[in-house]
């Protein structure tokens, strides 16, 4: 919404057609519909375009897949920013825990709703690995 009320054109892609469908009704609410698209389709379906995308958020995107399923889409979410395009990425780690054959840290914390659909829990700097890649063509911000 911050982004859209900021001037942009938001895509929203996401299997939950209930949750596309409550972001469909806060933007039509906050008056930002027409700037606001979604799509409700796998991430590894979505064609980025080359170079043409400002920012990428992936919120809990890349952990819900196989491993190599999660390079493949980080790989052609790079290829889609621009030259000073932003991704931002979070993904469920080893310490979370629903990890069931993980060290658990934080044993008596909740686990999340969704921890049975996370196929990959990943490491610790895992993404910041993948980010400092020569071919990532990436600067780590944090």
């Amino acid at each position: 919404m911050a982004m859209a009320a900021a001037g942009y054109l938001v895509h929203c892609f996401d299997l939950s057609a209930i949750g596309l469908a409550r972001i469909g009704q806060q933007a039509h609410k906050s008056g930002l519909a027409k700037k606001i698209k979604t799509y409700q389709t796998d991430v590894r379906d979505i064609e980025f375009p080359s170079g043409g995308i400002d920012l990428i958020v992936a919120t809990t995107i890349l952990d819900h897949l196989p491993e190599s399923d999660a390079q493949n889409v980080w790989g052609r979410m790079l290829s889609g920013l621009n030259l000073w395009g932003v991704l931002y990425v979070e993904v469920h780690t080893v310490d979370d825990p629903g990890c069931a054959e993980c060290p658990q840290k934080f044993q008596d914390a909740p686990v999340s709703e969704t921890a049975d659909a996370v196929e990959t829990y990943f490491r610790p700097n895992q993404l910041v690995n993948w980010a400092l890649r020569k071919d990532a063509g990436l600067r780590t911000l944090h």
